[in-house]
């Protein structure tokens, strides 16, 4: 990742999954964010079926992407990480 001229934040971008939060991607997040001043970014895309999504039940994935973010940052925050979601 670069930095914009006078900029010197890094800025990670999360996309958290199926998978996330999980121990070993938040110690990576959390060595990377070390080595420069971080804010991190996490994304928590709703995982629906495509028949669930074609009829736009879209509720119960909504509610467990919710869940993986809130769980992603909270677990950052707690070890010193600036993150957002």
């Amino acid at each position: 990742m670069s930095s914009r001229s006078g900029d010197e934040r890094r800025r990670i971008l999360v996309i958290a999954n199926r998978t996330c939060p999980c121990p070993a991607l938040q110690r990576e997040i959390r060595k990377r964010a070390e080595q420069a001043d971080s804010e991190v970014l996490i994304v928590a895309p709703a995982l629906n079926t495509r028949m669930k999504h074609w009829i736009s039940d879209v509720d119960d994935a909504r509610t467990q992407a919710e869940g993986r973010l809130a769980s992603a940052v909270e677990g950052l925050r707690q070890g010193g990480v600036p993150a957002e979601g």
